[in-house]
């Protein structure tokens, strides 16, 4: 019909996303994380739920439930700094984490774009050593202000061996491999 507004599919997800934001942290939080140990390096390479950073750092500028690049990219630093104080490794002994740097952030929605099931956010970090790591803790505490009950999934693995798997909540936040 001429002059008719444009009709925008309501998808199952954006209702959920907005009753989501509207009653609070939303049910399901999820987060999951691989820690790769080889030799010198420690590549950690992790996704959570987009809805779950709406909900703990103003990145959606646009209130639209989606993040997209331009706004990842403004808030990149802000993200970097986040994952830094929330997402911590360390040699054994050391009470001081590894320093390591973001190699890449993106935004992917899971799905076909008529019905996608969930927006998800993709980190990889990587962390040059000076030697060969004996064991790692990690300790982890994202989006815990904002989510109590969120989940975190981890797996390390040391170069060519099976990885060890590990649950993060609200109330155990460091382990030890």
């Amino acid at each position: 019909m001429a002059g008719s507004a444009p009709r925008y599919p309501v998808t199952m997800w954006s209702v959920l996303l907005a009753l989501g934001l509207s009653l609070g942290p939303h049910p399901g939080s999820l987060s999951r994380s691989e820690v790769l140990v080889t030799g010198t390096e420690v590549r950690h390479g992790f996704r959570f739920q987009a809805l779950t950073l709406i909900e703990t750092l103003p990145f959606d500028l646009d209130a639209n439930l989606v993040l997209d690049e331009a706004e990842l990219g403004m808030g990149q630093r802000e993200l970097e700094a986040y994952i830094a104080e929330h997402y911590r490794l360390y040699a054994p002994g050391s009470d001081e984490p590894l320093v390591g740097e973001v190699v890449r952030v993106q935004a992917f929605i899971e799905g076909p774009p008529q019905l996608p099931t969930s927006a998800w956010i993709e980190v990889e970090r990587s962390f040059p050593l000076e030697r060969e790591l004996a064991g790692l803790r990690v300790e982890e505490s994202l989006f815990e202000d904002s989510n109590p009950q969120h989940i975190e999934f981890l797996t390390v693995a040391w170069e060519g061996q099976v990885g060890l798997d590990q649950v993060f909540q609200y109330d155990h936040s460091s382990h030890e491999f």
